[in-house]
């Protein structure tokens, strides 16, 4: 189960005159009532345990462990995929007949308590580059990853960046897909990078090599998303 979700928590207390019940969360006071909805603020397991008051007196009852993870990749990529595509659009619109951009998304959950939404991103835009260059990059900076159970954090849970679009190169040519350039972020981390589909339109040479042809199909063409680093973030 991941962490930053919202879990519903009803603990059955068979004793009869219950005159109230109320929650620990690893010995920390949590709510009172039948039921209680909590979310896990980082990664672990947690204990939660439900206290009832009766007519004997105070008396624990049930309690449940539950241990919360990162989101692997697949989750991540379902969260922000609407967000990358809009990227990579917003790539092919900044680029000008003497510059072109990649720009960076990081995946942030931020369950401190201004964390809305908990799913939360930060962009990134590279400065110009021209099509003569040889070596191109957005850089991500300033990422946090710090929080505990009680107050929460920031957490990087995959990073994601576009490569430049092309629809003005003139008689220039790039290999698609990720490049060498483009490293495992560690921790497990996911990473995805967008590109043109070699394999579509104008571009069916079956080479991973794009000329500057059908400048218009630059423009509209969807882009297709490669993974790589890990399979979700560790600690």
């Amino acid at each position: 189960m991941t962490f930053a979700e919202i879990v519903y928590i009803v603990i059955m207390v068979y004793r009869g005159n219950i005159q109230e019940v109320s929650y620990s969360i690893n010995g920390y006071d949590f709510g009172e009532g039948l039921s209680c909805n909590a979310m896990a603020k980082a990664p672990g397991t947690y204990t939660i345990t439900a206290h009832t008051l009766s007519r004997d007196g105070y008396s624990f009852t049930n309690s449940i462990s539950v241990t919360f993870r990162f989101p692997n990749a697949d989750e991540v990529k379902a969260k922000y995929l609407s967000q990358m595509n809009a990227l990579w659009f917003k790539s092919i619109a900044a680029a000008n007949e003497t510059d072109t951009y990649e720009f960076g998304l990081a995946m942030i959950i931020n369950t401190t308590e201004n964390g809305d939404p908990v799913y939360d991103k930060k962009e990134f835009q590279s400065e110009a580059f021209s099509y003569s260059d040889t070596e191109w990059g957005v850089e991500f900076t300033g990422l946090i990853a710090a929080g505990d159970h009680i107050f929460g954090g920031m957490w990087t849970i995959g990073l994601f960046h576009t490569h430049p679009s092309w629809q003005h190169y003139g008689d220039e040519a790039r290999a698609v897909g990720k490049s060498t350039e483009d490293e495992d972020p560690g921790n497990g981390i996911p990473a995805w990078v967008m590109d043109y589909h070699p394999e579509k339109g104008v571009y069916a040479q079956g080479l991973p090599a794009i000329t500057p042809r059908g400048a218009s199909l630059a423009r509209n063409s969807p882009g297709k998303l490669e993974q790589y680093g890990g399979n979700g973030r560790i600690n």
